[in-house]
């Protein structure tokens, strides 16, 4: 597994160049184990995603369990949660549109429909003397 993380930092380039150095050193060269040092990358970064990976995969090692599955489950629940996070994100949509809606395009629509009427209001026999 240990080979398979490095292959997985390495081939993903320079985004997170000081996480992987720093995860890669401490699962190397010292004598930490795997876990305390996915541990410490989760800390590090700060994200909830790596921080529920990391402890996944802890305990799919510690019980023995397969690490394949493990890794679809949680891939399958982190796309879940991108999904529900989007479609909250596309409900408070419409609230924020609103305001513009009523405050300019309302405006113009009812100036482009009604102007004419108005128009042709004012030059007949109601207004003219």
């Amino acid at each position: 597994m240990d080979e398979q993380l490095r292959c997985v930092f390495v081939a993903s380039g320079q985004m997170h160049a000081q996480q992987v150095r720093a995860f890669l050193e401490a699962a190397g060269i010292t004598a930490m184990e795997r876990g305390e040092s996915l541990r410490n990358l989760s800390t590090r970064t700060g994200n909830d995603a790596l921080a529920s990976l990391s402890s996944m995969l802890t305990q799919a090692d510690r019980f023995g369990t397969s690490i394949a599955q493990a890794l679809r489950v949680h891939a399958e629940s982190l796309r879940i949660a991108r999904q529900q996070a989007a479609e909250e994100m596309a409900g408070k949509a419409s609230v924020k549109l609103s305001f513009p809606l009523v405050l300019f395009i309302f405006p113009a629509t009812f100036i482009v429909l009604a102007g004419p009427t108005v128009i042709g209001l004012m030059r007949s026999a109601l207004f003219t003397e």
